[in-house]
């Protein structure tokens, strides 16, 4: 395993830009990066979506291209490194799984794949904790296609997701799949509302849904929306390019019933930015990306909150070297970049996923292009000690 240590040389530059902009990133004590696995096309390729751990310290994800049928695979790097996939698709049961796994409680995998299955408009599948693949659903236009984003399951045992297409305007669904296997459409997107959601669902203590879409609403800019307990939708917000630009990530919910999340573009440099939505309903800029040279841009993962309120994300441009970053806003602090993709180009490069906290301090983490054969890798960050 190789780790690397940013240099405070990398940082200076950027330090710099901060004294000269405000709102600007600030140059911190950086995380130790460590590269896990890089992917060579064979065993998959094109990681766009996060990693899942278990108790045990294993990493679970997918690839979106590669494999034995270049349809994507399902993989696993255990305990100890050993990387191994669980699964190859092949069209027939699903292909391009551009989003990752969720685990349950007895250990078995669940996702979704964007195309393939019986109609070619994408499945769910499932994968038993003794290694058994199961196709649970696939999709048809009538009613949803294209998940685009993975699953989420609610307290009682129910998942939900969403698909980016089909349905009555083929702007796309939210859609349920009872404990029982029985799959129904919970919402259909028009274009006023929203259209085109390519991101997950997010559920709150009490039930209630949360999400987004690429367009629509009122600037075609998109929304995010909320399906209460009892199954009323609304509309949060209506994204601009002006403000707050366009997004294709999901939401993350904190303790208090804030919401937050990311636009890939759009924003005063129009590099996309970090925002949030309070308890009352009030929609905030945290961030502008793209607010100095070595800032990140283009963040296309959702954030991540840990269990102190600390936001951890990804952007896919931008950074000291061009490659992305991952970044940090801490509960008491400003905007922290953890670590600059592009150099060495072997550690990654275009993070489009979403980081997941492990214990004592560690991200874990995907990169879309890079590594020996630029198809992507799978690495991990430790967290710095924090400043009181």
């Amino acid at each position: 395993m190789m780790s690397y240590r940013l240099q405070g040389s990398v940082l200076l530059p950027f330090f710099l830009t901060v004294l000269l902009a405000a709102g600007a990133a600030c140059a911190d004590t950086p995380g130790v990066f460590s590269l896990l696995h890089t992917f060579n096309g064979a065993e998959g390729s094109t990681p766009l979506a996060g990693v899942a751990t278990d108790s045990a310290g294993n990493l679970y994800g997918t690839t979106a291209t590669g494999g034995s049928r270049n349809q994507g695979v399902v993989w696993k790097i255990d305990a100890g490194g050993s990387f191994s996939i669980l699964h190859a698709f092949n069209g027939t049961e699903g292909a391009v799984p551009l989003s990752g796994v969720v685990l349950n409680q007895a250990g078995s995998l669940y996702g979704t794949t964007a195309s393939g299955g019986a109609n070619q408009a994408g499945t769910i599948w499932k994968i038993s904790s003794q290694g058994t693949f199961s196709l649970l659903h696939s999709f048809r236009e009538s009613e949803g296609a294209g998940p685009f984003a993975g699953v989420a399951f609610s307290r009682a045992g129910s998942m939900y997701g969403t698909a980016y297409g089909g349905r009555l305007n083929d702007d796309g669904i939210v859609w349920k799949m009872s404990e029982g296997g029985h799959f129904s459409v919970l919402h259909s997107f028009n274009g006023s509302e929203g259209a085109h959601p390519k991101a997950g669902i997010a559920i709150d203590s009490a039930g209630n849904l949360y999400g987004t879409t690429v367009k629509g609403g009122l600037y075609n800019q998109g929304t995010v929306w909320k399906i209460s307990a009892k199954g009323i939708f609304s509309i949060l917000h209506s994204f601009n390019s002006q403000q707050s630009g366009s997004t294709i990530a999901g939401v993350a919910i904190d303790s208090t019933g804030c919401l937050y999340g990311t636009t890939f573009s759009g924003g005063l440099h129009s590099d996309g930015t970090l925002w949030k939505i309070d308890e009352k309903g009030r929609f905030a800029i945290l961030h502008q990306f793209g607010s100095g040279m070595t800032d990140g841009a283009a963040p296309a993962s959702s954030v991540v909150i840990d269990s102190s309120g600390n936001l951890y994300g990804t952007t896919s441009r931008g950074g000291a070297h061009g490659g992305g970053t991952v970044w940090e806003m801490p509960v008491k602090g400003r905007y922290v970049i953890l670590y600059n993709f592009g150099i060495p180009p072997a550690n990654g490069a275009a993070p489009k996923a979403r980081v997941t906290p492990g214990s004592n301090g560690i991200l874990y983490g995907t990169a879309s292009r890079g590594g020996a054969q630029n198809a992507g890798t799978v690495w991990k960050i430790a967290l710095p000690p924090r400043k009181l």
